[in-house]
């Protein structure tokens, strides 16, 4: 293939061009980065066939030499620091034996002895298949342990509502003057209607029901209903996956759940 080869134009518009569209996108949520995900992972996969074609035939591609190594030595540098992190993150805070932890950090250091024989190699593809294995590795030796350290500990998620017998067949509904957010609705896996808490009227007509609110059911109703209903509280639920003392915490995350019944 020769510099002119105009092969690689597409991929890189795919990639640069959705991420042109998202920029523009007026609320940006982690989800929206799967479509630029294809695109770039289809460029990844392309560089990395154009690259082993290419050292394979041993042609001066300086550039190309320098952006493989660039990408492949700060990935060698990072797997070489992994026990480090692991040590801080994991092993000191006492979710790990010290015997595992030695047993993990040996084949991490394996692996990373093999990922820097295939960057001064040139060997882009064998990079790959070895990084692969390190995933799948960490996937399976260490990701059960790191639970804690991603998600809030004192996460309490909706989505447990699922298995109360009790409220399984009841409509949900939440405080109209109170923003929803969709991650609620996927975590209960159910419809989760707006209420207009003010008016007996339409609480009445729609018992029994499950009631989202951020403060105590008691608080948010009005006082000449809860003489003629029975409220069950059944929880409060934080589906924040940031601690409380992280600044991406959010209230709107927090419900309290309460079962209202006619008397």
């Amino acid at each position: 293939k020769s510099r002119e080869d105009k092969s690689l134009l597409f991929p890189y518009l795919w990639m640069f061009l959705t991420l042109i569209l998202l920029s523009l996108l007026p609320e940006m949520k982690s989800r929206y980065l799967l479509s630029i995900l294809i695109s770039a992972s289809y460029l990844c996969g392309y560089l990395i066939v154009y690259w082993n074609e290419n050292f394979k035939l041993n042609k001066n591609y300086k550039w190309d030499k320098f952006v493989y190594k660039i990408n492949a030595w700060l990935i060698c540098i990072i797997v070489i620091l992994l026990p480090l992190a692991g040590f801080i993150f994991i092993y000191g805070k006492g979710y790990i034996t010290l015997p595992l932890f030695i047993l993990i950090s040996m084949a991490i250091e394996v692996i990373a002895f093999f990922l820097v024989k295939s960057t001064i190699g040139l060997k882009p593809i064998r990079f790959v298949i070895e990084v692969t294995i390190l995933f799948l590795f960490l996937e399976a030796a260490v990701l059960p342990f790191t639970e804690k350290i991603i998600n809030n500990p004192e996460m309490e998620s909706i989505s447990k509502t699922r298995r109360i017998e009790e409220i399984k067949d009841i409509p949900f509904y939440h405080n109209s003057n109170d923003e929803l957010r969709i991650e609620m609705v996927y975590a209960a896996n159910k419809k989760i209607r707006p209420l207009d808490v003010t008016s007996p009227d339409s609480i009445m007509k729609r018992l029994p029901m499950v009631l989202l609110t951020h403060k105590s059911a008691s608080d948010e109703l009005p006082a000449e209903m809860l003489g003629k209903i029975d409220t069950i509280y059944i929880g409060k639920f934080d589906d924040n996956r940031w601690s409380k003392s992280d600044k991406r915490y959010k209230d709107n995350f927090v419900y309290n759940i309460t079962l209202l019944k006619k008397r």
